[in-house]
């Protein structure tokens, strides 16, 4: 199973820059993520605790209307033992930006003991 480290670098080696939970400034490239850990999700069967599994987001910023960097991040995703959908595609009008989101499912809590 993964980890968010090797979530982290399995976006990065897209070539596309990733930080985990924030950018202190934003690289200068045309376009740059963020991986964060939202939520847990906690899985049981046969009225017993199963597993606990992490839930993110995925965010891609980038300057121009092109698809390749959203290309690059979802053929990779189509690569890695993860759960995800894209959530939404925003313009960010204060910062003329645009905004991809994708929600991820399937990191174990256990990757963090």
């Amino acid at each position: 199973m993964l980890t968010f480290a090797d979530l982290l670098s399995e976006l990065s080696s897209t070539g596309i820059p990733f930080a985990a939970f924030a950018w202190g400034t934003p690289p200068d490239v045309e376009s740059w993520g963020v991986l964060s850990i939202d939520s847990g999700i906690s899985l049981t069967g046969d009225n017993t605790h199963a597993e606990d599994l992490l839930e993110g987001t995925i965010d891609l910023y980038t300057r121009v209307l092109r698809a390749d960097a959203f290309n690059a991040i979802n053929a990779k995703l189509r690569t890695l033992d993860l759960a995800y959908r894209l959530n939404s595609v925003q313009y960010e009008s204060d910062t003329r930006l645009i905004h991809y989101e994708w929600i991820w499912q399937g990191l174990s809590t256990d990757q963090f003991e």
